[in-house]
């Protein structure tokens, strides 16, 4: 909404451009609302559809939270280093990997339905130890790829 004015629907698909999920309209609209209250953004109907945009607040709030995003990059890069000096490890795909995002890239956005998934399997585990195997298998079996 920062570069101009989006529905539901195109907030949504644009989410999905972005991270390789679509959240629902019934996800969507409920927080566009929180949001309207809160005074971050408002509305305007055009045609039959709404066009949701950041009011001046919206906008004050998108950028301070742009900020502390940069900062958190900062720290996570700086504690990737100590732990890399610590331990000795090459710390060289972290970093790679602050820099793309960094540039606005989603890493592992085309791998996100399955991450998801992965995410919902692991909380649902009866047994660790075999997880575990599975995890070093598939550890293995990535690399090769």
């Amino acid at each position: 909404m920062s570069e101009a004015p989006k529905s539901g629907y195109s907030l949504m698909k644009y989410i999905e451009e972005q991270t390789g999920h679509r959240p629902s309209s019934g996800s969507i609209y409920p927080l566009l609302d929180q949001l309207k209250t809160a005074g971050l953004v408002d509305v305007k109907e055009k045609d039959r559809s709404k066009l949701y945009f950041l009011t001046l607040k919206g906008k004050k709030v998108t950028k301070e939270l742009g900020g502390k995003c940069e900062t958190m990059m900062d720290q996570f890069a700086e504690g990737a280093k100590m732990i890399g000096a610590i331990t000795g490890e090459d710390t060289t795909e972290i970093e790679s990997l602050i820099a793309r995002i960094r540039k606005g890239e989603m890493p592992f956005k085309q791998f996100n339905p399955e991450l998801q998934k992965f995410r919902t399997a692991l909380l649902h585990a009866k047994d660790p130890k075999r997880v575990k195997k599975i995890l070093a298998k598939t550890t293995q079996e990535i690399k090769k790829a």
